[in-house]
This record gives C-alpha cells, sequence and structure tokens, in this order.
C-alpha cells in the first residue's frame, strides 16, 4: 500500500514538474536520481561496515 501511494505520488509529481519547466529539464534531472540513490546506498553501506568494524574493535578490547 505504502509503495503504491509512493510511486502514485512520484509520478503525480513529475507530471507537475513537466507542466511548470522543460520536459528536458525534469527528464535530466530523473534520469541523475539513479545515480544518486546509488551513492546514498554506497554510503549507507560503508558507514554500516565501519560501525561493525567498531563493534568488533571494542569487543576485543573488552575482553583484555
Amino acid at each position: 500500500m505504502i509503495v503504491g501511494l509512493t510511486a502514485l505520488s512520484a509520478h503525480f509529481c513529475m507530471t507537475k514538474a513537466m507542466q511548470y519547466a522543460e520536459v528536458s529539464t525534469v527528464v535530466i534531472l530523473d534520469f541523475l536520481r539513479l545515480p544518486a540513490i546509488g551513492m546514498v546506498g554506497a554510503l549507507i553501506m560503508l558507514f554500516g561496515n565501519l560501525l561493525m568494524m567498531l563493534k568488533e574493535v571494542s569487543r576485543k578490547y573488552e575482553a583484555v
């Protein structure tokens, strides 16, 4: 249900953006969305790995 509402609102926003701005500008920004989401995902993954490594290091010092 949430995914459907999100997709509906995304299509609505794209339609409104195309009414107010040039279509070529809106489409370019839409295509830039995928690399931006990839970068955010990579940063989240790296941050999570860093937290796990710090957790392991602190666990080793607690054992000593």
